[in-house]
């Protein structure tokens, strides 16, 4: 007779990445047999972490949360770190593919410990004979449970009979440790300076499993890149890498000498650079110049057109009259003007409309 029936199977966690399923039945007469299936789970964790930034992106040195959620109790290594760290060793991130990779016996397929049983049934037989290959034999439930890697006590009949037959060969096969040759001796060097992180620290998230933390981003334009992985009494788990970039419209720079000498003439000059898609109208002014005395021919203030990733450069004739270190102050800002650059219309930007600069300069 035929017949079918329907197989209910819960998905959990505990089933990752790959779940083996057995069918098996007895036989009036004693003979077993059965059928095996293979179900790839997408690779995941008992503990549910997550992070994410309370904006998408900000400008230098703003005030930003960021946001992390896990188990109750759980204690978890946040990580933020600039994106050129990641894409050094990307092969040596932490995620779900590399924690799985460390995992033994995800997969038994293909267990051989049946060989070694076989060898040893012959060698109890006889000392020098050993089992016939079984590769070719059909419907051989043994085989199964070998490729599943499981082991099984029982009085049917589950295999085809072993035949045994002399050796012709003296095998000895020694199982152990490596020889001290082939040990690795990688000298292990601890890295303590880490001038592209910016958070690197233990949080935890207490009994609610989540906490917020204040954050202000870093004087330093790119993009941040998130990932934390938490454990507790839920288990171990690991987030998605979540990002932040830190930016400015714009920014100002001032190119300037080691040092002059007193009574030196110079030249200051101010670099604006304009990150945004559109051209933008700027201001520039030289706002503090004790120490120094400016050449008729230079404004304080000057107004320039900046476009798409472009730079302009205003400049200033001083003559150093202080001695010791005197500041420069330096403003830049994007202001609204019916004027064209070019052929664009001009914007200002929703935020950082306003840059400033400060660089001190020894008179000697």
């Amino acid at each position: 007779t035929k017949g079918h029936f329907r197989l209910s199977l819960p998905i959990n966690a505990a089933m990752s990445p790959v779940v083996r399923l057995l069918v098996f039945t007895v036989l009036p007469d004693g003979e077993t047999i059965g059928d095996s299936a293979k179900f790839q789970v997408s690779k995941c964790f008992q503990n549910k972490v997550s992070l994410h930034f309370s904006v998408a992106e900000d400008l230098l040195k703003s005030h930003v949360s960021l946001d992390v959620h896990a188990a109750p109790g759980s204690l978890c290594g946040l990580r933020v770190v600039d994106r050129s760290v990641l894409l050094l060793k990307p092969e040596k991130e932490l995620s779900r593919d590399s924690v799985y990779s460390l995992l033994p016996g995800i997969d038994l397929s293909g267990n051989k410990d049946r060989d070694w049983e076989d060898l040893e049934f012959c060698r109890l037989q006889n000392p020098w004979s050993e089992p016939v290959s079984m590769d070719d034999a059909v419907g051989d439930f043994a085989l199964l449970l070998q490729d599943m890697g499981l082991k099984i006590l029982t009085d049917t009949e589950y295999q085809s009979p072993i035949e045994c037959r002399p050796s012709r060969l003296r095998t000895y096969v020694t199982h152990g440790m490596k020889p001290e040759a082939d040990w690795d001796r990688t000298e292990r060097i601890i890295q303590m300076y880490f001038p592209e992180t910016w958070i690197w620290d233990l949080v935890p998230v207490g009994p609610t499993g989540s906490v917020s933390l204040p954050l202000t981003v870093p004087d330093l334009i790119t993009e941040w890149k998130a990932s934390m992985f938490c454990t507790g009494q839920a288990g171990f788990g690991i987030s998605e890498t979540v990002s932040l970039n830190a930016f400015k419209p714009f920014f100002v720079d001032l190119v300037l000498p080691d040092s002059i000498a007193r009574t030196e003439e110079f030249t200051l000059k101010a670099k604006v650079f304009n990150y945004l898609k559109k051209c933008i109208m700027v201001k520039v002014t030289l706002l503090e110049h004790q120490g120094f005395d400016m050449a008729s021919e230079s404004s304080i203030e000057n107004q320039t057109c900046v476009c798409s990733m472009e730079s302009v450069t205003i400049s200033w004739h001083l003559n150093a009259t202080g001695l010791g270190k005197q500041n420069l102050t330096v403003k830049a800002e994007s202001i609204p003007s019916d004027a064209l650059c070019g052929n664009e219309v001009v914007i200002v930007p929703e935020k950082g409309a306003i840059d400033i600069i400060r660089k001190p300069l020894l008179i000697k």
